[in-house]
């Protein structure tokens, strides 16, 4: 929701541009109506000079650069020339391809086999998976290795969204059945509207979420009512490619702990996945 007008002018400059039109709106709004609350000043005041409005609309287009931008490799215009050929040849070489437009698909793809197979030996095979945060990582799926599958994959972004639900009515021929829609997981109730699954995939997505969010806990929570076991990932490494110092996550371990949440760790080449137990 649109407060006043200077939460109107932020919006509609940062739509104007063709990085963010797709993003999803109730995303943007959030990190503008967040970005006001710490900027109270500039909240109560319906004119702003124009070098203010610039620096405000710089820093939230900046915080939505690190939410999403910064995981787009290339131009999607080829996952589509990719998506196409995919319908005449369903085959892993294609799939590999596509995966090679994102970078956090293009990392994992050296191991997704190992690490569906680790995730797997731990929770059983999932005949319902929920993605949230997706990307393209639905686009692996033929690496799990399991032919009658569903999947419930959000994301906040349309063409990944229309990209990923293109891709599961060319694989429903291949035992892979799902429906992908937009969904921002910053609001609680969003959570309600996530189905019942055997297991929910957050990979990298934690880190991506307001460092301010107090509702992670309450997040974490909720979802690990809707499945058997929830599997969270976190890079070991900056967007840089360098190592990160401290590749654990204390502090949500401490909450995992706090919480009295079971979990196991896996460690993989440049990602470390909780793979945490659910409450049904």
């Amino acid at each position: 929701m649109l407060k006043n007008s200077l939460a109107q002018k932020i919006f509609f400059e940062i739509k104007k541009s063709k990085k963010y039109k797709n993003l999803s709106n109730d995303v943007i709004l959030n990190e503008i109506n967040s970005f006001l609350k710490s900027n109270p000043n500039l909240f109560n005041s319906e004119k702003l000079k124009k070098k203010k409005l610039e620096k405000s609309i710089k820093t939230v287009k900046s915080k939505l650069h690190r939410i999403y931008s910064s995981y787009i490799l290339g131009n999607k215009n080829k996952r589509e020339k990719f998506l196409n050929q995919l319908k005449k040849n369903y085959d892993l070489k294609i799939i590999n391809k596509i995966l090679k437009t994102s970078v956090s698909t293009k990392e994992r793809l050296m191991y997704y086999e190992k690490l569906y197979s680790e995730i797997f030996k731990i929770t059983g095979k999932p005949k319902i998976i929920v993605d949230i945060g997706c990307g393209l990582n639905p686009i692996s799926y033929p690496y799990i290795g399991i032919k009658d599958l569903f999947c419930y994959a959000y994301d906040i972004e349309k063409n990944d969204v229309n990209f990923v639900n293109k891709f599961f009515k060319i694989s429903e021929n291949f035992g892979i059945r799902g429906k992908a829609a937009i969904l921002n997981i910053n609001d609680l109730k969003n959570i309600s509207k996530i189905p019942m699954s055997d297991v929910v995939f957050m990979f990298k997505l934690v880190d991506l979420l307001n460092k301010k969010n107090k509702n992670l806990e309450s997040i974490i929570k909720n979802l690990i009512r809707k499945t058997k076991f929830l599997i969270v990932s976190f890079p070991t490494k900056t967007l840089s490619g360098k190592p990160m110092n401290f590749p654990r996550r204390k502090g949500f371990e401490f909450m995992l702990e706090k919480n009295k949440l079971k979990f196991q760790i896996l460690k993989l080449k440049n990602e470390i996945f909780y793979i945490i137990k659910g409450y049904q």
